[in-house]
């Protein structure tokens, strides 16, 4: 007995969406060595972005003495924002970040990327990584 394409498994269908062109976001910045003034101007030109781009966000950034943990969990405390958006870095994005990962939020649940390494960078984690592939 075959199933056809249209009827879904009842598991299967509790988890699927629908996607969420334009839902609000909620950005939480994780402060690094910097200082939490840094991950909050970050957060802030992220939410700026968002906005250009047609979503409502929500800045969040604060510095928790317990870490990234602490920090995050007080951030998602009353969080009304469908899409959360967390990154650690401090630097501007641009559209060339944000777009793929707001392209891809809408197929999946969870997105994770990051930035191009810098080619010094690139050259130590493959030399740090050189004694693992010898032995």
């Amino acid at each position: 007995m075959s199933a056809s394409q249209d009827e879904l498994d009842p598991f299967d269908d509790h988890f699927r969406r629908d996607p969420l062109p334009d839902a609000a976001v909620l950005v939480v910045v994780l402060p690094r060595d910097e200082g939490p003034h840094r991950a909050r101007e970050a957060a802030e030109a992220l939410s700026d972005l968002l906005a250009r781009g047609g979503r409502q966000a929500v800045a969040a950034a604060a510095a928790i003495p317990g870490g990234w943990g602490q920090t995050l969990e007080s951030s998602l405390l009353g969080a009304s924002a469908p899409l959360i958006l967390v990154s650690s870095a401090e630097e501007p994005w641009t559209p060339g970040h944000l777009g793929p990962l707001l392209e891809a939020i809408d197929r999946c649940d969870h997105v994770v990327g990051r930035r191009r390494a810098s080619p010094l960078t690139q050259i130590r984690r493959w030399l740090g990584g050189l004694p693992w592939r010898l032995i």
